[in-house]
């Protein structure tokens, strides 16, 4: 149960014309993103993407917004209890797999990890190996998803394909409540020929209402298309290509590659 615990007024908002977005910033640093048809409808509540902090808008027509800050619909971080499925779910029926086109071309493609039946991956981390320039970069090693349904919000399960070795888990991205992950992008920096090559640099996930996200990446490379959505539920899994160490003075890149089964 959400239980709002302070009332501020917020006049820093910003408004997209082209998206008819409300943006308002949150305690985090981060900010909430509402369309206006949202708010004229009623749909009056969003979560930040960055720290899940909730917010019920009241809007009254004539911009004048006041936001309730709430606690997390789920289940608190104290609370909430992370298991590995590590392999437990593999074998779940999946409908699809959805991928990009733009993958680097190096690596194999490891295990598959899957969340358990009749959940979804409600938010995403990844591993990353911050750049340096002075010696043999590889940026984005490891993706690892968050499964979880309205029913078991304070049981939840990690799923990850083989991550690499370098650099740091970040924080956790979650989908507004009742939202999952849909599609994806992957930012892929391309082949350097005699200059280092990192591959995969970042990736950002479309959730089920439409927002984007997307974590602290690589600087190099472009994004793809998206992928196409999935089309049943949403992504319970995946898979991801990686190159394995390739031993000292020879270039590495980690993740090349991954798609996901929805």
């Amino acid at each position: 149960m959400s239980v709002f615990h302070d009332e501020v007024e917020i006049e820093d908002f910003e408004y997209d014309e082209d998206t008819e977005t409300y943006s308002y910033p949150c305690p985090c640093g981060d900010r909430f993103l509402i369309t206006r048809e949202d708010l004229e409808n009623g749909e009056d509540v969003a979560t930040c993407p960055s720290c899940s902090l909730i917010v019920k808008v009241i809007y009254d027509k004539l911009l004048s917004v006041t936001l309730f800050l709430a606690s997390i619909c789920f289940a608190s971080a104290v609370d909430r209890q992370y298991i590995s499925a590590n392999g437990t779910f593999a074998n779940r029926r999946d409908y699809d797999s959805i991928s990009v086109k733009n993958g680097g071309r190096w690596g194999v493609w490891t295990w598959t990890d899957k969340c358990p039946p009749g959940s979804y991956a409600i938010g995403f981390s990844i591993r990353v190996e911050k750049y340096t320039g002075a010696s043999d970069d590889t940026s984005l090693n490891g993706i690892r998803l968050f499964c979880s349904t309205e029913q078991t919000n304070n049981i939840m399960y990690t799923v990850e394909s083989e991550p690499g070795e370098y650099g740091h888990w970040s924080g956790v991205r979650w989908c507004p409540r009742n939202g999952i992950l849909r599609s994806f992008q992957l930012k892929v920096e391309p082949e350097q020929g005699a200059g280092d090559d990192t591959a995969v640099n970042n990736i950002r996930f479309r959730c089920s209402n439409g927002l984007q996200l997307e974590e602290a990446g690589g600087p190099f490379g472009e994004y793809s298309e998206w992928s196409t959505p999935c089309e049943r539920g949403g992504i319970c899994g995946l898979q991801t290509k990686q190159e394995p160490y390739q031993g000292i003075f020879i270039d590495d890149t980690a993740l090349n590659d991954v798609r996901f089964f929805c």
